[in-house]
């Protein structure tokens, strides 16, 4: 949004601290999970079994998700 040819001229700018200052925007956290798991490969997610496999990987997204939330005490996702 940078080409004010297109965009036209910028009116008024609020950076996101100010915003949430004022509470126009809720505070946010963005947790990033790494999953590192020898088994599951991604020749076993792409090969024969890869439905199985691909449950094992959504249920260990979850699991790892859930223990996140409960660390950090969040009380949304």
């Amino acid at each position: 949004m940078d080409d004010e040819q297109v965009f036209g001229p910028v009116l008024y700018k609020l950076s996101l601290a100010s915003a949430v200052s004022r509470g126009l925007l809720a505070r946010y956290q963005i947790i990033v999970l790494e999953l590192q798991d020898p088994v599951l490969t991604p020749e076993r997610l792409h090969g024969e079994d890869r439905y199985t496999e691909e449950v094992a990987f959504r249920d260990t997204i979850k699991i790892k998700l859930s223990q996140a939330v409960c660390q950090r005490s969040l009380r949304q996702v």
